[in-house]
């Protein structure tokens, strides 16, 4: 299970408690413009995982001198 936020964070649910006990969390390398991580997957062994991210990146141009 993941819960929201920035880093993500994935927690293990014990169904036969109430107990969640915290696995990993992720976040981009380079946060700049980073909207979201998604499509956590783990190998069976759980010691490799791979996901995405989402990011929005844009420029800003300043003009000066226009008539």
């Amino acid at each position: 299970m993941a819960e929201r936020g920035d880093p993500l964070k994935v927690v293990r649910v014990y169904l036969n408690s109430t107990c969640r006990g915290d696995l990993r969390t992720f976040s981009p390398s380079d946060a700049a413009g980073g909207v979201a991580v998604a499509g956590i997957r783990f190998s069976a062994d759980r010691k490799s995982y791979a996901y995405a991210y989402y990011r929005i990146l844009s420029d800003l141009y300043v003009v000066d001198g226009l008539r």
